[in-house]
């Protein structure tokens, strides 16, 4: 991965900020206005104390140092004020481009094809969008527009100390160059540990989901001494590189404050032949200290964003593949397309998953109402079947028609709507029954009632959440959504193997009634519901 900060890196980072941070134009104007304003408030400020200093305390002029010590006061108290509404300001930008960056994340993996879930699990998912985003949100947190501030204070340092004394003016900037050669090399060296720090954390999500979804064979088979020292060796190996960042941070900001101190002693003894030779008054010598601050800072600034940016550039490299990803086709659904799917047919499909054929030829036609089964051993490729039809994948050959014409004439989201489907992968999700049976198609009561009293599911659990329920009880869950979702198509993929033996029977018995006027694709191992079925298609 190029890990280079170059004008490529930065313009693309800036762009993805920009394109959700767009809509907070004023906020990021009105930060702009108060950093110019904290910039001239602190400009002031050493010049203030140069008058206290030469007219009042020199001079012994106590009514001099009453008014400047409360102008002082005064410019301090409202350089704070505005720093704080700026840290609002900035806190809010920040926040919306974050939401942003979500909201697109969240939308991006609604339509991604289907092949990036093979291949990326969940955590992965997750720790990757989650690191990725906050740290390009980076970019737009206070401790760049701070950065921004301490830049335009830079300048105004430079007039500023070119006017009290160029001689020293001179000395200062000389050793800018030395503290940034410095930085830098130290910059050069967090790129690569951060980087390296990044791979090692992605290697644990891995690892992490594997241990998590076989924790149940890890119990069995006696294996947690392995994953407890798998786990150790890995994390071991990003605490080292955590380790090696701290001392690196340290070791910056001490480089950080002997450059600046060594600078100082120096002004301070050059200075002092000044003040002795009368070329330079006491005043003059605080407030010039006081501009190399403001001078000498931003070296350390720029680089501490260079630091950013050296963890800014892993983190869009990766974001910026992730949002290039194929998704999937989706432009013929602009035309909103109602149709009515008379007839299902395969015509030669084959499909691979890049590990050889897992249907090779398949032809079959299933017209409106009729009753279709599916069986074949596992790895037939019944369940790839369904993955084709819902335009999960394309058929890599063959074609698969809609009432005769190809199934890429139609919007696919207008097949979907018009399946509901039960299988091993269809999700029971975090809410409760209710809302896991309309899937936010609105609730009807009393039909809830009698599904609900039909397949013998308990609506007292209406108000739970149901994600922990059992295999059995899923399964009567899904199928009570396909009942009130009411959809022209159903697939049954195994969808009451795990119900118990006398509840099955009953389901059997109201097979016809439930699905007497709808086209079925059932799905299974065995040949139960055979007779109900009016074509058998053998993998």
């Amino acid at each position: 991965m190029d890990m280079r900060i170059g004008k490529g890196s930065l313009a693309k980072a800036i762009h993805i900020i920009w394109k959700e941070a767009k809509n907070a134009k004023f906020k990021i104007a009105l930060s702009i206005f108060l950093l110019l304003a904290v910039s001239v408030l602190s400009l002031l400020i050493p010049v203030i104390t140069k008058y206290i200093i030469d007219d009042g305390i020199i001079k012994q002029r106590l009514d001099v140092v009453q008014t400047f010590a409360i102008i002082l006061l005064v410019t301090i108290f409202v350089k704070c004020i505005l720093e704080v509404i700026n840290a609002y300001v900035v806190s809010n930008v920040n926040v919306q481009v974050k939401m942003g960056l979500f909201k697109r994340a969240i939308k991006k993996l609604e339509y991604i094809h289907f092949d990036y879930f093979n291949h990326n699990n969940v955590t992965k998912i997750f720790n990757d969008m989650n690191n990725d985003i906050n740290t390009l949100s980076l970019l737009c947190d206070a401790t760049v527009f701070r950065a921004l501030a301490t830049i335009l204070t830079l300048f105004g340092g430079i007039i500023c100390i070119l006017i009290l004394n160029p001689f020293l003016a001179v000395v200062t900037l000389f050793s800018i160059p030395i503290k940034y050669l410095l930085m830098h090399f130290l910059a050069k060296i967090n790129k690569k540990l951060t980087q390296i720090l990044i791979q090692i954390n992605s290697k644990f999500a891995i690892w992490f989901s594997d241990f998590i979804s076989g924790i149940r064979d890890i119990r069995i088979y006696g294996m947690s001494k392995q994953s407890e020292t798998e786990a150790e060796n890995i994390k071991r190996e990003a605490f080292a590189q955590e380790v090696k960042l701290a001392v690196l941070s340290g070791g910056k900001d001490s480089v950080d404050v002997i450059v600046s101190q060594i600078l100082t002693t120096l002004i301070y003894y050059l200075g002092s032949i000044l003040i002795f030779n009368k070329e330079m008054s006491l005043g003059t010598l605080i407030a010039f200290l006081s501009y190399v601050v403001y001078v000498t800072t931003p070296v350390g600034t720029l680089m501490n964003l260079k630091f950013v940016f050296a963890s800014v550039v892993p983190a869009l490299n990766r974001i910026q593949k992730f949002f290039d990803e194929k998704e999937e086709c989706l432009e013929i659904d602009k035309k909103k397309t109602e149709i009515k799917i008379d007839s299902i047919e395969f015509k030669q499909v084959s499909f691979d998953y890049g590990c050889g054929k897992v249907i090779d030829g398949l032809s079959f036609k299933i017209n409106r109402g009729e009753k279709i089964m599916i069986t074949g051993e596992n790895g037939s490729g019944k369940s790839t079947i369904i993955s084709l039809l819902l335009g999960l994948y394309k058929p890599t050959g063959g074609k698969i028609l809609i009432n005769g014409r190809n199934i890429d004439e139609f919007p696919i989201t207008e097949i979907r709507n018009k399946i509901s489907i039960s299988d091993s992968v269809s999700h029971i999700f975090n809410r409760d029954i209710c809302e896991n049976i309309s899937l936010g198609a609105g609730k009807t009561k009393d039909k809830m009632e009698d599904i609900m009293k039909e397949l013998g599911l308990d609506f007292s659990m209406r108000n739970e959440g149901i994600i922990n329920v059992s295999s059995g009880e899923r399964q009567k869950v899904l199928l009570a959504r396909i009942l009130y979702l009411n959809r022209d198509i159903v697939v049954l993929d195994e969808a009451i193997a795990n119900i118990d033996v006398g509840f099955k029977e009953k389901i059997e018995k109201l097979f016809n009634e439930w699905f007497e006027n709808k086209t079925l694709i059932y799905i299974s191992h065995s040949g139960e519901l055979f007779e109900k079925m009016d074509k058998i298609v053998k993998l």
